[in-house]
């Protein structure tokens, strides 16, 4: 067994000399030399699991329930809690695992030290390990020049575009999470009804400040009392003219509802309808008044004369039997 773990690690120690055709052939990608990783590898070579000759087991002789464990990063000599997983990812630059990734590691570093777990990747599953070309083996007079020459020759691992991805999906995760605290502090701060939040008009305030972008500065107190209220009352005010001009054209039709509100408040809603769409005429609390034909007769009266005797076609309300006779021979009786 020594016999063999001698032989593993010598396949990791710096070639001083450059050897023979042959021998460079017969070397994988994976057993090049690699002196800034060789200086920190302080404990024994695992073919299995490559990186744990960069870290120190804390929990030597202890007993420990489950897989997890504390090592040391030789590089960093930061402690961390966790199983070889994520000791790959704390010495390969991988985010997403729940460890920080080496600060005192160069890009270089992490590549070398990535293709130490692609090369046990391989051999755990019988798979060939590719060859070393003859252009990772270059004559240079330092061992950084190498590092270098090798990183740029070798096709670099498949996670460091994912790495990007995974930080930019934390991030928008994370800013998603305070824009949804913020509009929730909003509705509770301020006692805003929960189905505020289904009004159409919140929503694309929302989308115009988005489409707005990062500038875009909220209007104050005086500007939504003042200018802006006026900018929308004007706004209103030419949507009901343009309505009110279909009357005319194609007539329209009077609905009166009654309905109780949450205060148990009996309540009267007369709206407009014509081909262009509702208008609300008004509503009128009923608190203390019998809801009978004549009075219900005034108030469509009202309506009518409001909106023009010649332009209403039809009026729908909910009447009993009996209110209906009744509210008949009031309309009988009345001119417009």
């Amino acid at each position: 067994m020594s016999s063999e773990i001698g032989e593993e690690n010598q396949s990791y120690e710096v070639e001083t000399e450059m050897g023979a055709e042959n021998e460079q052939e017969n070397t994988s990608v994976f057993d090049c030399p690699s002196t800034m990783l060789k200086d920190f590898a302080k404990g024994p070579f695992n073919p299995k699991k490559p990186l744990m000759q960069f870290v120190t087991n804390l929990d030597v002789g202890k007993k420990i329930e489950g897989g997890a464990r504390t090592y040391k990063c030789h590089f960093c000599n930061t402690p961390f809690k966790g199983s070889y997983t994520r000791v790959e990812s704390h010495l390969t630059d991988k985010h997403g695992t729940g460890v920080r990734v080496c600060k005192q590691m160069s890009r270089f570093m992490f590549a070398e030290a990535s293709r130490l777990v692609q090369e046990a990747n391989l051999r755990n599953r019988g798979l060939p390990i590719p060859k070393c070309s003859q252009s990772s083996h270059v004559s240079s007079s330092s061992a950084r020049e190498k590092e270098i020459a090798l990183s740029s020759s070798l096709p670099s691992p498949t996670f460091p575009s994912k790495k990007r991805g995974n930080i930019a999906e934390a991030l928008n995760l994370q800013q998603k999470e305070r824009a949804d605290d913020a509009v929730a502090k909003l509705f509770y701060a301020h006692a805003l009804p929960f189905h505020l939040a289904r009004s159409p008009y919140l929503r694309a305030a929302f989308e115009e400040v988005r489409l707005a972008g990062p500038s875009y500065v909220l209007p104050g107190e005086t500007r939504l009392r003042t200018s802006l209220l006026e900018k929308q009352y004007t706004r209103c005010s030419l949507m009901m003219q343009e309505l009110k001009a279909t009357w005319v054209r194609s007539g329209c039709s009077i609905i009166m509802d009654g309905w109780t509100d949450i205060r148990q408040r009996p309540l009267i809603n007369i709206m407009v309808s014509c081909s262009e769409g509702p208008y609300f005429l008004r509503a009128i609390d009923c608190s203390g008044k019998k809801k009978d034909a004549e009075f219900q007769f005034l108030l469509l009266k009202e309506a009518i004369e409001e909106v023009g005797s010649s332009n209403v076609v039809q009026v729908i309300t909910l009447l009993s039997l009996l209110l209906v006779f009744k509210f008949i021979f009031c309309c009988a009786n009345a001119k417009f």
